[in-house]
């Protein structure tokens, strides 16, 4: 197989995913809200709890930091807000900036 036809084939299988979610997954993309039925079955990994009707798995308490330099600029222009429905990119990779959590000074 081909590199080429092996993204092929990845993109084509994640246009029949609904949910897939890794907690602790840099970058992940959330494609639709959770229903009761996927709920059932917990797509979340990593200890991550399925919530019906949110676009993202709880995931457990961790480090809350943020992964990128960017992150409080991607925050001042409301970044964080305006993709929410989309993905949760910022969200998980800007905890901190997009105040999903208060970064422990300790840590």
């Amino acid at each position: 197989m081909l590199l080429s036809d092996f993204v092929k084939a990845i993109v084509i299988t994640l246009t029949f995913i609904s949910v897939a979610v890794i907690c602790g997954t840099p970058g992940q993309v959330i494609i639709k809200r959770f229903s009761k039925e996927q709920c059932k079955f917990n797509p979340c990994l990593n200890g991550g709890k399925c919530i019906p009707g949110k676009i993202a798995c709880e995931c457990p308490g961790g480090r809350c930091r943020n992964i990128y330099q960017s992150c409080d600029r991607w925050a001042m222009e409301e970044k964080c807000e305006v993709v929410r429905t989309q993905t949760n990119f910022f969200d998980v990779n800007c905890a901190v900036s997009c105040k999903m959590c208060v970064a422990d000074p300790s840590i």
